[in-house]
């Protein structure tokens, strides 16, 4: 599935801006292994979609008190909860498992 199927088939122009980060930070750890990520990825998934550029202190304080996320290697840096993978595995069971499995698995 391509992103912008992936878009269209979570309706992810409806959520609200970290619900947004949540499910691309998803995409992209289920296509390509993305284990974190921090404000640049964030600003790049949000152009590469024409969506408006996020205010990433706002939004990077969203992350920090969201149980969705943990914080990644850095205090820059944050990762997919492991509920929270659980329960967009069972959402979107459409993206391949296999490489997200590994890495869940790794974690």
């Amino acid at each position: 599935m391509n992103l912008d199927a992936f878009v269209e088939s979570v309706d992810l122009l409806s959520k609200s801006e970290i619900q947004k980060v949540k499910y691309l930070f998803y995409y992209f750890f289920r296509r390509e292994g993305l284990s974190e990520a921090g404000p640049p990825e964030v600003r790049h998934w949000f152009d590469e979609l024409n969506l408006g550029r996020p205010n990433i202190s706002r939004l990077t304080m969203k992350i920090k008190s969201s149980a969705e996320f943990i914080q990644g290697s850095s205090p820059t840096k944050f990762r997919l909860h492991a509920k929270t993978i659980k329960s967009l595995v069972e959402e979107i069971p459409s993206l391949s498992p296999t490489l997200a499995k590994k890495l869940f698995l790794a974690q």
